[in-house]
This record gives structure tokens, C-alpha cells and sequence, in this order.
């Protein structure tokens, strides 16, 4: 699910700048039609968030936010509506045991985020996100352990 496109899906038109030093200069409308809503905001994974409330202020009938409903629910809460969906079928560490768990599932409930390891839910907190080295290490095991007979996997 990507926000642009779901936004260019409901026939809505966007546009995003960059400056150097001045962040993102975010609008929706057009040059010829006028600008609805217009923005800056310092971080590009700040982009969706203003988008997604834009869209609810302007168009509150458009499909985009029938489909992005829970997501504005998320945003009010602090909670990223990525967040939701970044860390499903990845390895995270256990903070407090420093062991691996594998996320099936994630889920937000009283504007807190949790995801599910082993049949039992967590909140994020207990997490600490990988390394790149990290996950390319498990990734590699993995492989191997997949394919034992291919050589060209096991070189």
C-alpha cells in the first residue's frame, strides 16, 4: 500500500518539493485549479502522515479515506501508520534477553503498537530493530539451512 498512489488513485492531485535546508514543501491541488492545502514539513516520513490528514480534511468522501480511516486513528495516537505493517515476516532482538523473535503479526490497541512472536503479542518497546550486518547474517543462515544441496548457496 503506498499513500501517493492511493491519493493518485482517488484522482486527487499532489505535489512535493525539496529544498536543501528547507525541508518539504508539500500542497494538494494543481498549478491551474488552485491549491487546496498547502505545507512544510522537515522530514520526508512526515510526507504520508500530512497527506493522510489533508485528505481527511478536504475530501472525507474520496475512497482513500474510506481506506485510510484506522490510519488517521494511529497518527493521533503518535504512532507512525507504517509502523503497523514495517516489521511483519522480520527477525527483531528482545531487549531484555537479547533474543531473536520472528513478527507474524502487528497490531495497534489502546494507541499502543504490538507485534506477535511466538503466539504471544509484545509491545514494541521489547524490541530492539536490527542491524543491517545483523540481518544479513540470518538472512545468509537461512539460505543455507533452505538449500543445503545447492553449492552455489553454500560457496
Amino acid at each position: 500500500m503506498s499513500v501517493l498512489q492511493d491519493i493518485y488513485d482517488s484522482e486527487v492531485d499532489i505535489y512535493i518539493a525539496t529544498f536543501w535546508d528547507g525541508g518539504y514543501e508539500v500542497k494538494i491541488g494543481n498549478f491551474q485549479g488552485g491549491w487546496v492545502a498547502e505545507g512544510n514539513v522537515d522530514r520526508f516520513g512526515m510526507v504520508e502522515a500530512w497527506f493522510i490528514e489533508q485528505m481527511f480534511k478536504y475530501y472525507p468522501h474520496s475512497s482513500f479515506v474510506h481506506q485510510y480511516r484506522d490510519e488517521l486513528t494511529y497518527i493521533k495516537d503518535g504512532i507512525h501508520p507504517r509502523a503497523i505493517y514495517m516489521h511483519v515476516n522480520q527477525y527483531l532482538r528482545f531487549r531484555d534477553t537479547g533474543d531473536l523473535g520472528f513478527v507474524t503479526k502487528s497490531k495497534i490497541e489502546d494507541g499502543k503498537l504490538y507485534h506477535l512472536v511466538g503466539g504471544a503479542w509484545h509491545p514494541d518497546e521489547s524490541f530492539k530493530i536490527l542491524t543491517h550486518d545483523e540481518t544479513m547474517a540470518i538472512k545468509s543462515v537461512i539460505k543455507k539451512a533452505d538449500a543445503p544441496e545447492d553449492p552455489g548457496i553454500n560457496n
